[in-house]
């Protein structure tokens, strides 16, 4: 089992969407590993709606914890992550 493999079914495990870093994010569902790289600041997130600041070619975004998800499923963003 590669380590992309082994990462998707500990994160799917443990119920979190994919990685993010503030800055970006892999979904599980799209492929964690398309840029065949993980960060060291990568930390497990859920999938919520897309910030403004995000850019326009981000429709999915991996958010830190479940209630900056939900908010931001609401329309309610926090100021840009860092």
């Amino acid at each position: 089992m590669k380590l992309c493999e082994y990462l998707v079914a500990k994160l799917e495990a443990d119920g979190y969407d994919g990685l993010c870093n503030g800055a970006c994010g892999c979904s599980l569902d799209k492929g964690l590993c398309p840029c065949d790289a993980i960060e060291n600041d990568c930390e497990p997130g859920y999938k919520g709606a897309s910030p403004p600041w995000a850019g326009p070619d981000c429709t999915t975004f991996i958010w830190r914890t479940k209630e900056l998800a939900a908010a931001a499923n609401r329309g309610e963003f926090p100021e840009e992550e860092s």
